[in-house]
């Protein structure tokens, strides 16, 4: 083995250091071992935060879920039955789309912890992004309070991009799944 820095042969391959100038012995190969297991290291870090992005996510898309059912018992309880007008269906709507939402977005978090399935893992991601489409359709159509609308679209804002960053990741470290 010749060293990098100094030029001189080394005699002994075991040698981590050239006895002539003391340099380090790190040939290409090494390098490239250190790089490949740095790439590997990093794609299960990738699919682990895409996987708590996501289940943070179901977990804000099911509470909006569950005002929006809340705000729905609560108007057919005080209004009556009879009464059920389309701002009361609004919030049935949107109620039951984030809970079916976040229903799906827990399997998908759970299918990225396993690295199971990139299919299904993708479709929690997507069941978000549906869930927040629908929730953005139906609050400006229906007369809430401006706080109401407020945090809706805060929240829904927030679990867009983290669902965004959460597909980014899983589609970077694809290959990780069985």
């Amino acid at each position: 083995m010749i060293c990098p820095n100094c030029g001189k042969e080394v005699v002994d391959d075991e040698n981590a250091v050239c006895p002539e100038c003391g340099k380090p012995l790190a040939t290409l190969e090494d390098d490239n071992c250190l790089n490949s297991d740095q790439a590997q290291q990093k794609q299960p870090d990738l699919i682990f935060a895409a996987a708590i992005l996501t289940l943070i996510s179901a977990a804000l898309i099911a509470s909006i879920g569950y005002i929006g059912l809340y705000q729905y018992a609560s108007l057919v309880d005080y209004f009556g039955s009879t009464t059920i007008t389309s701002d009361f269906q609004g919030f049935l709507i949107f109620g039951v789309v984030c809970i079916v939402g976040s229903i799906g977005a827990l399997a998908g978090g759970m299918f990225m912890l396993k690295r199971n399935n990139f299919k299904l893992s993708m479709l929690g991601i997507v069941s978000l992004i549906i869930s927040v489409f629908v929730t953005y359709a139906f609050t400006p159509a229906f007369s809430y309070s401006f706080d109401v609308k407020a945090i809706l679209m805060f929240t829904e804002v927030t679990v867009f991009m983290c669902a965004i960053i959460s597909g980014l990741f899983v589609s970077n470290s694809n290959s990780e799944f069985s």
